[in-house]
């Protein structure tokens, strides 16, 4: 699945374990290079979608240049950058994120799209 970060669009990727550039194994890896985040398919849906959030934030960073190396994070800078990750606008890739995770089931999705026209 994509989904839309800023002007970029960053596919998000289920993956049998995941390893950090450093070696070592992580829940989930935010790959600018090529515009991909991994998540460890071995999670828990809840636990899967806090890391998509979680390597969200990190493209977000990278997107407005707010990188730990570069500049002191403030408490309202990262608010302000999960508020700006979470568009209510992108109803359709929240929905494909909740079922993407496995935390909306196919016959929620209709229902929710069904009420809400």
């Amino acid at each position: 699945m994509f989904m839309s970060v800023g002007a970029t669009s960053y596919r998000i990727q289920l993956v049998n374990g995941c390893i950090h550039p450093d070696g070592y194994a992580c829940d989930g890896l935010c790959d600018f290079g090529n515009n991909t985040i991994y998540v460890d398919s071995n999670l828990q849906p809840r636990q899967r979608l806090s890391v998509v959030w979680h390597e969200i934030a990190h493209a977000w960073t990278a997107q407005f240049d707010i990188r730990q190396d570069s500049h002191c994070y403030e408490e309202e800078e990262l608010c302000n950058l999960v508020r700006l990750a979470m568009p209510f606008t992108a109803l359709d890739e929240m929905i494909a994120l909740y079922k993407f995770v496995g935390l909306l089931p196919e016959g929620e999705i209709r229902l929710i799209r069904t009420s809400m026209t």
